[in-house]
């Protein structure tokens, strides 16, 4: 084995260490976590235009939050409001609760995250389904009430 190779070997070896070791620290999704963003949705429902709603959504000091409120019909008996944020690629949906009817009549929901691993900006779309029974399915119903984006 030549000098060179052989003085270049440990120097190889360090720039290989430091790179795996520095990598997560420049990640996109690591520095995104450190900007706040907000948005607003307006949603609504093509076949019934007096179903119409809105979400706003907050990330400010590692806390995220999603307010949504909505002009719905009541649910048929044995089902419920569910409020969904929806990434569209790669697709993932998460919960973001079941809508609950204030005393003025409209639905609302709330989800909050505190130090969320889950990078919301990428989650722009919204959507409102009636799901039968009181559990919350793991999948959204293919029937939207409402949907929107961010």
């Amino acid at each position: 084995m030549s000098k060179t190779l052989k003085t270049a070997i440990p120097f190889i070896i360090l720039v290989v260490f430091a790179g795996t070791s520095i990598a997560p620290l420049l990640s996109t999704n690591s520095m995104k976590s450190l900007i706040n963003f907000s948005g607003t949705a307006i949603l609504s429902n093509t076949g019934d235009q007096t179903q119409t709603g809105t979400a706003e959504r907050v990330y400010e000091d590692n806390t995220y939050t999603i307010t949504l409120s909505a002009n719905l019909k009541d649910p048929t008996e044995g089902s419920h409001y569910e409020g969904w944020i929806v990434r569209l690629s790669p697709f993932k949906t998460t919960s973001i609760g079941q809508l609950s009817k204030n005393t003025d009549g409209t639905w609302i929901a709330s989800y909050s995250e505190q130090n969320p691993q889950t990078d919301y900006e990428t989650f722009t779309t919204v959507i409102v389904t009636e799901e039968i029974g009181t559990g919350t399915p793991e999948i959204p119903n293919s029937t939207h009430a409402l949907e929107g984006t961010f």
